[in-house]
């Protein structure tokens, strides 16, 4: 777990993940947590502090050095572990710190499990396809055009389907097996293929190296 360590320290200490509290905080302050602003934030924030880690270690050669030092799918894990904890735990941050700035009359539930849960998700999202299109710009927009259509899909064509709803993932209002353990363990299933997305798109690239 060395190599998750030293990513963790890197994606927490980052002005993005700071960044990011500021404004989830402020959002979840002056618009609310559960409105079209704060859903729609998720995918774009969670992207911020650590998805695009593997472009600047690939692009800069530091990748050569530091491989070096470890094994390829500890550098893999780590680098999707701390993506995905800086990810959820930068909006969690966010939407805490906010609830002990709202008027009483203001306070709603925050469900933060499924908080970082869907920021998690949105993060390793945002690596896979930073990884893939080796584009800071297209992985910092693709999560929030996937979360878009998926919502649409679902408000157009399958009101049943609600998982597929984004919007459910970081505020469940849907009766969902297990409760909220049946939507944290349908989030890891959906992290754990991005996982594999993640180390076989690296794991090519290494090859190279």
């Amino acid at each position: 777990m060395n190599s998750f360590i030293i990513d963790i320290r890197r994606a927490v200490g980052s002005i993005g993940f700071a960044a990011v509290v500021i404004v989830e905080f402020l959002i979840c302050v002056y618009s609310g947590y559960g409105t079209e602003t704060f859903y729609m934030s998720v995918p774009v924030a969670a992207a911020i502090p650590y998805s695009t880690a593997w472009i600047v270690d690939y692009q800069s050669g530091f990748i050569k050095q530091y491989i070096g030092r470890t094994t390829k799918m500890a550098y893999i894990t780590g680098k999707f572990l701390a993506c995905g904890v800086s990810g959820g735990g930068a909006i969690l941050m966010g939407a805490w710190l906010s609830s002990f700035f709202i008027k009483e009359s203001k306070q709603v539930e925050y469900q933060y499990l499924p908080i970082f849960a869907a920021g998690f998700v949105f993060a390793v999202l945002a690596q896979l396809i930073a990884t893939v299109s080796m584009s800071r710009y297209i992985a910092y927009g693709g999560g929030f055009v996937i979360c878009y259509a998926l919502v649409i899909v679902y408000e157009r064509y399958a009101r049943n389907l609600y998982m597929l709803c984004p919007y459910e993932w970081s505020n469940p209002q849907k009766e969902w097996m297990f409760g909220e353990t049946g939507l944290v363990m349908f989030l890891i299933g959906i992290s754990l293929v991005l996982l594999e997305g993640f180390a076989l798109a690296v794991g090519r690239k290494l090859n190279d190296i």
